[in-house]
């Protein structure tokens, strides 16, 4: 039978079809931290320019501008589409001083009543240094502050370790009691694909939370409190299980830091969407997050177009707290315990409608797909809902980085291709990657790797180790299909 699910009948789109293209809709469970007795995680109020979030404040979206200051005109179209959907904290990649030099030279072109523009630095101190004076906010990696490389974590000892974090402290001070001393908001933006190896010799599955820890115990030695966390992963188990550890040790500490919530390298299209939709709003329900970001490959407007509908939704609609890999959903025809029928025009609102009762089904263990409108879809929806859960593998999982001034190619037709024509491969993982930010840390959890190098040119990886480098574009899918047969992924050509 059919699972029975209360709904609420006012829930009816302009035609008078339901929202969600279903009769009953589940309202879900709350989590802890922040379950309906314990309401939203406190955090204090940090001012970025004009924005302020925190302090129980209607969280803020946020978007990363996704070309180069230095392509001037692109720049400054791609931050009036932003300012169109109404987002007023932006992001932009800086990757060296002439990157922030063009930034300055735009700055009279650009809004700045209402609107907050925020740094993101990689590989080095100096430049973090340099954006202080220029950006309201500096976002900064812990996994590669201070120094351009490190070694892998396996060469590491007790002496190699000491004398890099000594390093990384000193710069790490100097950045902070300078932002101190300016009134600035800094990031510590901890990522999944970029953990310091120092940190995962000692700290092993506990590294990319003791990075956030210890580069926040720096900046309060300084006087240094307009902070703000952020914990991602490509996954969602990895984002919902760091940032609930996150809020559990913040409340040890008495640290009262906003979060910023996101699922990096989320990809694009359906899986995209539900990584975000699982990953943020499972945090969101359990009451966590000051401001949000999905890093899709796509438009950075249409991230912040979903997370504007996931917010609305979830409103009334909070997700439950999820048990990753738990159980084995299958998706059937004919009875099943949950029936996802057809569903209503608007794609976003019905996805989110579909996680939704998935979800809020504890005893689930079948699903069938009704036949009709949008079935493709709908079945997609299903099955990349239960492969982030854990509850099932369908297809290939293709992660892909949100464009940005970093990136050489067009990682989301890239992403795309791939996964065209390599996406019906079940338990097969490629990362498409836009520059070296965070692409070679993803290729540890992918079996085969795709990172630009150069206009028209990428680099292979095969179990995080690159086989080939400079290969044009136009050869590379081949490649990386010759590999997957040649390793017995999979049998007979598709």
């Amino acid at each position: 039978m059919t699972m029975a699910v209360q709904g609420n009948p006012l829930d009816q789109c302009p035609d008078g079809e339901n929202w969600f293209g279903m009769q009953g809709f589940g309202t879900g469970q709350r989590a802890v931290p922040g379950d309906a007795s314990v309401g939203r995680f406190p955090t204090r109020t940090v001012a970025i320019g004009p924005m302020a979030i925190g302090g129980g404040r209607p969280r803020l979206l946020q978007s990363m501008v996704n070309v180069s200051p230095g392509e001037k005109d692109r720049f400054l179209r791609a931050v009036d589409r932003l300012l169109a959907v109404d987002c007023r904290l932006i992001r932009l990649a800086l990757a060296n001083r002439r990157d922030l030099s063009n930034f300055l030279s735009l700055l009279r072109f650009l809004p700045r009543d209402g609107v907050a523009y925020v740094a993101d630095l990689h590989f080095g101190s100096e430049l973090a240094l340099a954006a202080l004076d220029v950006c309201e906010k500096v976002r900064i990696n812990p996994g590669n502050f201070g120094i351009f490389r490190t070694r892998p974590w396996r060469e590491y000892d007790n002496a190699s370790f000491a004398k890099e974090r000594e390093l990384v402290a000193g710069q790490a001070r100097t950045f902070f009691q300078k932002a101190a001393k300016m009134n600035r908001a800094v990031r510590i933006g901890c990522n999944g694909g970029s953990i310091a190896g120092r940190m995962r010799w000692r700290h092993g599955d506990s590294a990319l939370l003791a990075s956030m820890e210890e580069m926040v115990a720096w900046a309060r030695e300084v006087g240094m409190e307009n902070l703000v966390i952020s914990l991602k992963a490509s996954d969602c188990r990895r984002t919902v299980e760091w940032n609930r550890m996150a809020v559990r040790r913040m409340a040890e500490f008495g640290w009262d830091y906003p979060l910023h919530l996101g699922v990096t390298e989320a990809g694009c299209g359906v899986a995209g969407l539900v990584r975000g939709a699982i990953g943020i709003g499972t945090l969101v329900s359990a009451g966590m997050g000051d401001t949000l970001r999905l890093s899709l490959a796509e438009a950075p407007e249409r991230e912040v177009e979903f997370c504007r509908t996931l917010l609305a939704f979830l409103d009334r609609y909070p997700f439950p707290p999820v048990e990753f890999g738990k159980k084995s959903v299958a998706i059937v025809d004919g009875c099943a315990d949950l029936c996802i029928d057809p569903c209503a025009s608007d794609r976003d609102m019905a996805l989110l409608g579909i996680v939704h009762r998935i979800l809020s089904a504890p005893q689930l263990r079948t699903v069938a797909i009704g036949r009709g409108r949008c079935e493709e879809w709908r079945r997609e929806v299903v099955e990349w809902t239960l492969q982030c859960c854990g509850w099932g593998n369908f297809r290939t999982e293709i992660i892909a980085c949100p464009t940005c001034g970093r990136t050489t190619y067009d990682v989301a037709a890239a992403a795309d291709a791939v996964r065209v024509r390599l996406g019906n491969l079940p338990n097969v993982r490629i990362a498409v990657m836009g520059c070296v930010v965070n692409g070679v840390g993803e290729m540890g959890d992918a079996d085969y790797g795709y990172i630009g190098c150069g206009k028209g040119r990428v680099n292979l990886y095969r179990k995080g180790i690159c086989l080939l480098r400079s290969v044009p574009e136009k050869n590379a899918i081949d490649v990386l299909e010759e590999w997957i047969y040649s390793d017995g992924k999979v049998c007979g050509r598709l």
